[in-house]
């Protein structure tokens, strides 16, 4: 179990960027200009809602492992929607965001892939390298990640692997009834 305040935290820190010290931030996008008389449109990137903090009476309620996975997945949905779409600096930020909250090093792998996309040799090679460094030693691919990385610097290699590789979450138990 982890406290809510932990949680804010991981996401207070993605959002300043500290994950990305040396990179400069992405700039915003213009929002459009709304009309008298436009639509209300819901926002389906919109989180799940987070537990809320009242009072100090609350601070010592924790978050659930099955709020943090729910929050881990959404994140992990909109970066494999961004990805197939085309999205590559999306993909690597909501990728970023899930693993923040679920540590599997399979995500690291879509990070490495992501940067691919994008022509970023050296954040591959970053990425890659802290997947075979968290990835278990018996991992089917260490082999093939271990010669893409040298072929990288190197700067033999090809564009490689790039597809966009499925995570497993677990499954609540209120999901499975």
């Amino acid at each position: 179990m982890r406290s809510i305040y932990s949680i804010g935290l991981f996401l207070s820190v993605l959002a300043l960027g500290a994950c990305c010290k040396d990179r400069p931030p992405e700039p915003p996008a213009p929002a459009a200009p709304l009309k008298a008389d436009a639509a209300v449109v819901v926002d389906k990137e919109k989180p799940p809602a987070a537990p809320s903090v009242v009072d100090d009476e609350d601070a010592d309620e924790e978050v659930t492992d099955e709020e943090i996975t729910r929050f881990a997945k959404h994140h992990y949905e909109l970066a494999r929607t961004a990805y197939h779409a085309g999205k590559y600096q999306k993909t690597i930020k909501e990728l970023k965001k899930t693993y923040l909250l679920d540590r599997r090093p399979l995500l690291l792998l879509n990070v490495a892939r992501s940067y691919s996309k994008l022509g970023d040799h050296d954040n591959q090679i970053y990425y890659y390298k802290k997947y075979l460094a968290l990835a278990p030693d018996n991992a089917p691919d260490r082999a093939a990640i271990a010669a893409r990385i040298k072929a990288l610097e190197s700067n033999t290699a090809d564009s490689g692997d790039t597809s966009f590789l499925e995570v497993a979450f677990p499954t609540s138990a209120k999901s499975s009834k």
